[in-house]
Parts: C-alpha cells; structure tokens; sequence
C-alpha cells in the first residue's frame, strides 16, 4: 500500500509492507524502491521473525533505518525490555531517540532524548555515547566530559543514521495518536533524501538527479476492478512527465502514459510529473511488468537489475468450482501473477492439475480470494495429487515357449 503524504515542505512516500513471511516478495519490492526502512516491532509479542527478515532486506537494499515500538498503549508493553533485546540481536548501534513517560494506560506522552537530558539520563547517555562513536570531534567531547549540545547531537546524529551508523528507536501507540508527530519529524530531520543517492545499473549506476536522463524502475504491479492495470514506479533519475511516451527496455516498446498519479491509500492525485526520487503509478499500461525499466528513447536503454525475489516451494492445487470459472482461470492467473511474481504457476502432466507455488499456504488464500473478488473466478486451493508410479522392486526368473503357425514356416522360440 503507497500512502503519499506532505510533512513540514516535504513529500514521503510511506509503502506499507506486511512483515508476514508469506508476503516477503512485498518487503523486498517496498526495499527496491525506498530510500530507507521503518521497521516496526510489536511492544507486547516482542521481536518476531518479520523483524529480523525486514532487517535483513533493508541489508541487502543497503538502506539506513528506525525502529518504531508500536502497541505501547496496550497491556504488558515492556520498550526497555524490547530495546534490550534488539540491542542484542541487532548490536549497539540501536539506541533508543526517545522514551515513553510511561506504558499501557500511562503512556500519554514521549520524551524526546536530544532535548531533555533529565528525564531519561541512563536512555540519554546511550544516545550520546552511539552518536559520539561515529565522529571524532564528539567522540573527544564525551571522552573529556564535555557537554556535548542538542544541535551538535542532532548533527552528528543524522550523518550517523544515513550510513547506518547508528539505529533510532522510537516509541508510538498508533491508535492513541502518541509520538505518530514526533515520529513524522524525525522522518524529514534523519532519514536521507533520494536526491544525490547512486543506484546500480545492470551497467554502471545512475544518479538520483531531476536533471540527469530519464530513469524510472516498475517495482510493483496490481489489478484494481474499476481502473484496471496499476504500475507503481520509482523515478531514479530525471523527470517523468504524463503527456510523455517513456520506452519500455524490457519490452522493447513505447508505452503512453496519458495520466500519472500519487497514491494516498485508494485515493488518486493526479500530477503532471513525477521529479527524480518520486514514487508514483501509471494506469492501464499494455505491456510493463514488475521489474521493467523506462528511459526516454530506445538509444538511451539501460536497464536496472532483477528483484532478488524469494523462491516459492509451496505447492497447492487449484480447482474451478464451475466450467465458467474454468474458461477464465488460465487469463486470472496471468494477472495474479503480474501483481504477485513470486507466485509461480504450473501444470502436472501426470494429474492434469493445476499447481500454485507460493512460499506458504497464507499466499495462497489471499490468491484465491484475489481471483473470486477481483477477476470473479472461484477455485478450491487444495493439497495437490501424488502421482504414484509403480517400479521393479525385487529380482525374477521364468521361462516361455513361444509358437506361433499361421501358414508357411510359423514362429518357434
């Protein structure tokens, strides 16, 4: 889910990630087109598997990060304890930025570390001890136990974050709209713009620059019953216009565009451009998928590389529930696919059945809901057929006579 929204001058495009395993292909496309993570961990089921996968794509994508503690309205949160652990797993460079003033019900309020060095003095020297490691000047402040000033932390503190130096984490209850400002701040002041950021080519690298030539990557493609096919794309380098007609390098093609829009949720903005760094979508385009590229003319081709998208294994069988749905199945599944290419489809030759791969048995429920509520096609996901075969199994001997007279010199053996 893309939620395009303006804070303090300045446009974030948040993309909404399930941190199920099920759904790790929507992490690594959301990877491929950030600029950095948020990772969020529940404060009362404690540090999950989704955290330690989101943290190890963030890895691969070589983004800088936050973690944000959610839930601290609910009972039994314990952020000290969740902060302990991540510190252990995660190492020291993840220092809490900020303090709940209390959990469950008594939480009303955060206490921001960098101004408030009363409140929390064993959060706060942490702070400052992670942040003075990563710069010589403070590191010799601290070490002569000089006070070391909010600016000068703040500074040092947002270098820190854009080389992954150092990991804040901050506390939120979503529900009780607590820290969710505080948390939308620290976005725009530690988290890098995409201007200036280089991404890698399947040739060389290109720039993040309004001025440079146009580059724009499809990392996400859906189906929507009412505007059809949406193509979600960063633009890496350049200016996207909507009158413009990019070609397609994958496809070796020209696509119009006609309309380009920001996503809040399910609502639509329509812009006239889309500038180095943005993130938008495209609609009803005939021939891109998820991964192409798009550059201005086919004598400018360069092509960014493949998702490192995870391999499926899990296997279920699909049957129609009516012959109508049968007829419509083989076109569904081409466009389950298009949104979803983690999803592989295949055809037993032995059973005659057809088989979805997934990476587990939640991927396929929501493919098969997805094709009764989208493409109006009803199948049972079920466990597919076992092909047994039978083979020699032991060691025999016997004899034959043949003969055979049909006329002439017949047959003996």
């Amino acid at each position: 889910s893309l939620l395009a929204v303006e804070w303090e001058g300045h446009r974030i495009n948040v993309l909404d990630a399930p941190g199920y395993a099920d759904f790790d292909c929507e992490v690594v496309e959301a990877c491929v087109a950030a600029d950095a993570a948020l990772i969020t961990v529940d404060a009362v089921g404690g540090m999950q598997a989704g955290v330690e996968t989101s943290w190890a794509h963030a890895d691969e994508a070589g983004l800088p990060r936050m973690l944000l503690i959610s839930r601290l309205d609910r009972e039994n949160a314990d952020f000290d304890g969740l902060v302990a652990a991540l510190r252990e797993r995660f190492g020291t460079k993840v220092v809490p930025l900020a303090v709940p003033d209390g959990v469950a019900r008594d939480f009303t309020a955060t206490i921001d570390l960098l101004s408030d060095a009363e409140a929390a003095p064993e959060a706060r020297e942490m702070l400052v001890e992670s942040v003075a490691e990563t710069n010589d000047e403070l590191l010799d402040k601290y070490l002569e136990g000089d006070e070391i000033s909010a600016d000068e932390l703040s500074a040092a503190l947002a270098v820190a974050v854009a080389a992954g130096d150092v990991v804040p984490v901050l506390p939120v209850s979503a529900v009780a709209e607590i820290g969710v400002k505080e948390l939308m701040d620290r976005i725009v002041a530690l988290l890098p713009s995409p201007l200036g950021r280089e991404h890698a080519l399947e040739d060389g690298s290109t720039t993040t620059d309004p001025s440079g030539p146009l580059v724009a990557h499809v990392f996400k493609t859906t189906a929507d019953p009412f505007v059809g096919r949406l193509t979600f794309l960063k633009v890496l380098s350049g200016t996207l216009k909507a009158d413009q007609s990019p070609y397609n390098v994958q496809r070796e093609t020209t696509e119009r565009l006609g309309h380009l829009f920001l996503h809040r949720g399910k609502e639509q903005i329509e812009v006239s451009e889309l500038v180095a760094g943005d993130i938008g979508v495209a609609a009803k385009l005939s021939d891109t998928l998820t991964g192409d590229t798009f550059v201005a003319t086919a004598a400018d081709a360069v092509t960014v590389p493949p998702l490192p998208l995870p391999v499926p294994t899990y296997r279920s069988a699909l049957h129609p529930t009516t012959k109508a749905d049968v007829d419509k199945l083989s076109s569904a599944l081409q466009r389950i696919q298009e949104q979803d290419p983690s999803i592989h489809i295949d055809r037993d030759p032995d059973t005659h059945e057809i088989l979805m791969i997934t990476i587990g048995d939640a991927q396929v429920n929501v493919a098969a809901q997805r094709l009764a509520e989208t493409f109006g096609v009803a199948v049972d996901a079920v466990l597919p057929l076992v092909p047994y075969r039978e083979t020699v199994s032991a060691t025999a001997r016997s004899e034959y006579k043949h003969k055979k007279q049909s006329g002439g010199h017949g047959q003996y053996g």
